[in-house]
């Protein structure tokens, strides 16, 4: 007489039944995952790599390798390539004079929607441009991420125009971001996790988070 209950007979069926339709789901994911995978192997040794501010803490620290590659610019940049040709439309990084009208350089206000340390005439360049640490410092790192967003040099996958709209909003009524709830980042603190193949320029917080999405 076996000793075996009838849960130990159905042990083994169940799991191979799990493993037999787990292979049939990746057989079936083969050819709609290859994009994936090619990106993974395909990362460019030119391109920083980052992911979305909610999941930034945990890929770091547990999936790095799920981290995106990611082409943005840096404030620096977008402070010396101005002009049409180099700022996305339809932001102006100076007044433009067409055919007799003169198109004023884009706000920071008119963007962002609240200018928090600067007038409500203070352009996205000036704002590039300014010095000092703390709002000042998340400012210049918002109009660079909200520039490689709207050039498409940062994945929306990653983070959108929109995104970095919400990070200076929540920020600057708060003075922190909550990347996901209950988690705080303020203008460079608390540190964050290493990102291979990136450079948070030494700080954490918004600061060095939106740092990992630029080269």
């Amino acid at each position: 007489m076996s000793t075996h209950s009838q849960d130990d007979q159905e042990s083994t069926p169940k799991s191979v039944t799990n493993v037999t339709e787990g292979r049939r789901k990746l057989l079936k994911l083969g050819i709609g995952a290859t994009p994936i995978l090619m990106a993974l192997a395909s990362r460019s040794a030119f391109a920083c790599h980052s992911t979305t501010p909610s999941a930034f803490g945990s890929v770091c620290n547990s999936r790095p390798e799920l981290l995106q590659s990611s082409n943005g610019r840096s404030p620096g940049y977008w402070k010396t390539h101005t002009g049409p040709s180099n700022w996305p439309s339809p932001y102006l990084s100076d007044p433009v004079r067409v055919g007799g009208k003169t198109t004023p350089a884009t706000t920071f206000k008119s963007v962002f929607g609240i200018p928090g340390p600067f007038t409500d005439s203070t352009t996205l360049l000036d704002v590039l441009g300014s010095g000092g640490g703390g709002n000042k410092a998340v400012a210049r790192a918002c109009v660079a991420a909200f520039l490689n967003a709207r050039s498409g040099f940062t994945p929306s996958s990653i983070l959108s125009s929109d995104d970095v709209v919400n990070i200076w909003r929540q920020y600057i009524t708060r003075s922190w971001y909550e990347p996901t709830a209950g988690v705080k980042w303020y203008a460079d603190w608390p540190a964050l996790p290493t990102v291979p193949g990136s450079d948070s320029g030494g700080k954490g917080g918004i600061i060095g988070y939106l740092n990992t999405t630029w080269t």
